[in-house]
């Protein structure tokens, strides 16, 4: 089989175990939809509708999306043409480490949502785990290591930016004025298609221009800013998000 071969087998795996996985979600959710269901909140102020997406708190959460936005996807995306180009590798090799990146970030948002249970200040697991998935990504530009390491790399900055999930949820939710929850978690959560839209035209003008590095490093600098975002935001422990709609 050839290596293209095998590269097109193994995203036919992914793409049929992440539908398989959608299959499930749908399943739980028709069983178990009924305990999603929240009691609709009376807006307090009609005329705000605006005034709520203008607070401080607000905008930082949208800027903390615009920046993972611009930040994941551009590993997702551009990921397997840079490590090629960095590290010399070969598709398929680059595309294994693509998938541990992929799989690391999955099995992180599982068990933060654990560790979200138990956080006390979301801001810090947070600003944690996106400083160490930048740390990895600083380590992966320099390529200081051998090509054999990119697969355990690009897990583990996976794995640590999914531990921030669930906790960066609950600061959104904790930072929603009482009866503008979907206002506002549509306006926040618009921060990804944001950071999605702008990726292709930075990264790819960066590879086109022969540097390769330069992906890993804007990587870098993306994710130290969306955790000055976080840190302009009050530390938000599971009290504080409980009361918020």
């Amino acid at each position: 089989m050839s290596e293209m071969q095998l590269v097109g087998a193994g995203l036919a795996a992914i793409g049929t175990g992440a539908a398989a996985i959608g299959v499930v979600m749908v399943a739980l959710l028709a069983l178990q939809g009924a305990t999603l269901q929240a009691a609709p909140v009376r807006q307090r102020h009609p005329g705000s509708a605006l005034h709520a997406l203008l607070q401080a708190p607000v905008l930082m959460c949208f800027g903390y999306f615009v920046m993972i936005g611009v930040g994941f996807i551009a590993i997702q995306t551009f990921g397997i043409a840079t490590m090629v180009s960095l590290y010399g590798v070969n598709v398929a090799m680059a595309s294994a480490a693509l998938t541990a990146f992929l799989l690391g970030g999955a099995t992180g948002i599982f068990f933060g949502g654990f560790l979200a249970v138990r956080a006390t200040r979301h801001d810090l697991v947070a600003v944690s785990g996106m400083a160490a998935s930048a740390t990895l990504m600083l380590v992966l530009a320099s390529a200081a290591l051998p090509a054999a390491a990119l697969p355990l790399l690009l897990g583990a900055a996976g794995f640590a930016g999914g531990l921030t999930n669930p906790s960066r949820d609950l600061i959104v939710r904790a930072s929603t004025p009482a009866g503008a929850t979907g206002r506002v978690y549509g306006f926040v959560y618009s921060g990804l298609d944001v950071g999605s839209m702008v990726t292709p035209v930075i990264f790819g003008w960066l590879l086109d221009r022969g540097q390769p590095a330069a992906v890993f490093y804007t990587v870098v600098a993306v994710l130290a800013v969306s955790i000055l975002t976080v840190l302009q935001l009050p530390g938000r422990s599971a009290a504080d998000a409980a009361p918020a709609r």
